[in-house]
């Protein structure tokens, strides 16, 4: 479903979206709190796509440009990984 969902964003013309002018230091409010806990929480349970719900929250919710959206997801997705390997070791999953 949220892959499909993904697909129809992707499809419906999602410059739309994109401002004119990028912010340099973007304000985090309440709302991008819960948005990328969310996406957090997908990340952690489900883990499908959440490299793209990341980057779609950074460049359409904080109005990041494109490469430094980029760069910042690829450094989430660092720890993420480093954090699960840890679990899966303690819990010797992993051979």
């Amino acid at each position: 479903m949220a892959v499909m969902m993904a697909l129809v964003l992707l499809i419906s013309n999602p410059k739309r979206f994109l401002p004119e002018v990028w912010g340099e230091n973007p304000c985090m409010r309440p709302a991008h709190y819960a948005i990328f806990f969310l996406i957090g929480v997908w990340s952690g349970f489900i883990a499908l796509d959440a490299a793209s719900f990341m980057l779609l929250g950074l460049v359409v919710g904080l109005k990041y440009d494109l490469i430094r959206a980029n760069v910042l997801k690829s450094v989430f997705l660092l720890i993420f990984s480093g954090v699960s390997l840890v679990v899966l070791t303690e819990q010797h999953e992993v051979n």
